[in-house]
């Protein structure tokens, strides 16, 4: 199959071996990109069939970049390392015509919290590009909430079966992430020129609660559902709170 499986890692010992284990079933080359991990993360991996790269953390974007840089297929499957594929997308990937290399595949996301499945709120419904022809497709150069850029007219196919994305063991794991993204997303407004803008900060984290809470139905994921709802709101607030600060501060 001419197929590489690119993944992004970092200090994700609790979970990698089970991502590695169903890319496997593909059949193809699996790159694991990792930008220093120092929890076991880098022994699990060297005893598992995949080709380590070690860079520092150049952001989402480069950072993904230079692991398709590295892969030998012409067809790339970007993941990260707490995605894993089922057996049933396997089967769609596997069914794939590559030589139609203007086709991009669309996955269905199911997200997790802890063990519970989220299919409500802003993390249910959720679906990304993710399987893509080199010379067609690249990652922009974003430090987070990276962005597919094409080079050629493409055509977007969905594929069946999911991408389990086990986003965050428990409620304080997920606040750090938040807490790093909201950073994260701060210095690439502030290198975009952006300003901070009070009325924003003030309706916008509310607003995204209600939204994805009450309308986007997050209530019925249960408990899950509702730190889900409270943690997105928060990241809303810290993100603006981030970018107020690096304005100040130039």
């Amino acid at each position: 199959m001419n197929l590489s499986i690119v993944i992004i890692c970092k200090n994700e010992a609790a979970v990698i071996a089970a991502t590695i284990e169903a890319a496997t079933e593909l059949g193809g080359e699996i790159i694991i990109v990792d930008t220093g991990s120092t929890d076991g993360t880098l022994d699990i991996l060297r005893n598992l069939p995949v080709t380590i790269i070690s860079t520092e953390w150049l952001g989402f974007g480069p950072t993904k970049n230079l692991g398709i840089a590295h892969a030998a297929a012409d067809w790339i499957l970007s993941i990260d390392a707490d995605e894993v594929i089922d057996h049933q997308l396997v089967q769609s990937i596997q069914k794939i015509d590559f030589s139609a290399e203007e086709n991009i595949y669309a996955i269905q996301f199911l997200n997790y919290l802890g063990t519970v499945p989220l299919k409500h709120g802003e993390w249910g419904n959720d679906k990304h590009l993710r399987l893509f022809h080199k010379k067609r497709v690249c990652w922009n150069d974003a430090t987070v909430h990276e962005q597919l850029i094409f080079k050629a007219p493409v055509k977007v196919k969905r594929l069946e079966g999911f991408i389990h994305h086990k986003t965050s063991p428990n409620k304080q794991a997920l606040q750090v992430k938040m807490e790093a993204y909201a950073k994260w997303s701060a210095e690439h407004h502030f290198s975009k020129g952006k300003k901070y803008a009070l009325l924003k900060a003030v309706v916008s984290p509310p607003f995204n609660f209600i939204r994805n809470y009450i309308f986007r139905l997050g209530f019925l994921d249960g408990t899950a559902g509702l730190q889900v709802a409270i943690e997105n709101a928060r990241y809303t607030y810290k993100k603006y709170l981030y970018l107020h600060q690096l304005n100040q501060q130039q």
